[in-house]
């Protein structure tokens, strides 16, 4: 049999190591919350981010994409002077064809996604050295050559692959 000083010390303990998040309205140990001041746990405010971050990315490309190649750019420690009038988001991709969407799967870019490539990456993120295009087509362009993307799709074509894998692709149409 407990005693109730054992009951009230055991309460006591459980309390000063777990508190309830007011989000998704479980006790969770003090170590996932920031600050004891925190009322959401931390699961409940990445996804909240999550949620805010994609509804910009829909709401705001061209400012999206900014933002986003400015904090790229300073990591690579590479040039940056784009401004929103420098940046056009067109209909489609012009490599693969596919319609542009400015939407995340899954929190993460789509490949239908508006990607900035840089024609000469040294350059950096200037005027006239960046485009538009998909997602899929940077990172398939990603650090390759125009010669290796070419024998690569050589490559592909005499081992009989087939011109679209893809069934949701359009640019195969």
């Amino acid at each position: 049999m407990v005693s109730r000083w054992g009951l009230a010390a055991f309460e006591r303990s459980y309390l000063m190591t777990f508190k309830r998040c007011t989000k998704c309205e479980l006790d969770k140990p003090l170590s996932d919350f920031k600050k004891d001041s925190s009322r959401h746990c931390g699961s409940c405010i990445r996804e909240q981010h999550r949620t805010l971050h994609a509804r910009h990315r829909e709401r705001e490309p061209v400012k999206w994409l900014l933002t986003h190649t400015r904090c790229r750019a300073k990591s690579k420690n590479v040039p940056f002077t784009l401004t929103a009038a420098d940046i056009s988001i067109p209909e489609f991709c012009p490599v693969l064809g596919i319609p542009l969407r400015c939407k995340t799967g899954g929190g993460m870019a789509a490949d239908d996604s508006p990607s900035l490539d840089r024609f000469i990456p040294e350059l950096g993120y200037v005027p006239g050295n960046v485009e538009v295009i998909s997602n899929r087509a940077n990172r398939i362009k990603s650090n390759a050559s125009a010669d290796e993307v070419e024998k690569v799709a050589l490559w592909m074509r005499a081992r009989g692959a087939p011109a679209c894998e893809r069934e949701d692709s359009d640019a195969c149409a």
